[in-house]
């Protein structure tokens, strides 16, 4: 999702709205990372560490918990196959934005309507599919060892990541541990970073 997401909402936003529109959905990417914490906490704390999941499995089929509850681990299995099976029907039925693809559907059916061959759009131009992973599959690494903007780019998300990441896993061993407060309350130092990352890609719109 964190691949495909951002070529969607470059294609359904305009020039002028394009920035706003990935601060918002960066949100999401940003502080799910925040949020689990900060929630899971509480529910490990006053629930148990079952309901971590449990909570994530009700709140997303509660219509079919009823009919398996004498066996919860065949319920949580068939579950999260549901949740998978529902994400891909959903993926599925979702409209093409990719304006490439657009064109050549539009000329295809222009052809078809018309049963002129003269509908064309430039990218209709076959290639090989070798041909189109050789390029996709090399470009990266050609530009990163190419283009002196990605070195410095690379390094400084790298840097970031790395710093991000190493907060949530020293997080629990500073609050928790260390300093002796529950979970629950040690998960509102994630709200820190969520804040920060907030203000960061709003600023940066």
């Amino acid at each position: 999702m964190i691949a495909n997401a951002p070529g969607t909402v470059s294609d359904i936003s305009d020039e002028a709205h394009r920035a706003l529109a990935f601060s918002i959905w960066s949100i999401g990417p940003m502080n799910g990372p925040v949020t689990g914490p900060l929630i899971g906490g509480f529910v490990y704390e006053y629930l148990g560490w079952r309901w971590t999941n449990w909570l994530v499995v009700i709140l997303s089929k509660p219509s079919i918990l009823t009919s398996f509850m004498e066996k919860p681990a065949v319920l949580h299995w068939l579950l999260i196959k549901l949740q998978g099976g529902a994400a891909w029907a959903g993926m599925s039925m979702l409209k093409e934005t990719y304006a490439p693809a657009i064109l050549k559907r539009k000329a295809a059916q222009r052809r078809k309507e018309t049963g002129d061959n003269r509908w064309w759009c430039r990218y209709d131009q076959r290639i090989s599919v070798m041909q189109v992973l050789k390029t996709n599959l090399s470009r990266p690494f050609i530009m990163t060892a190419t283009e002196p903007i990605l070195w410095f780019w690379d390094l400084y998300i790298a840097v970031i990541y790395g710093i991000l990441y190493l907060c949530f896993v020293a997080y629990p061993i500073i609050f928790t541990e260390l300093r002796g407060w529950s979970p629950g309350i040690s998960g509102l130092g994630f709200c820190g970073i969520g804040l920060g990352t907030s203000k960061h890609n709003f600023i940066s719109k």
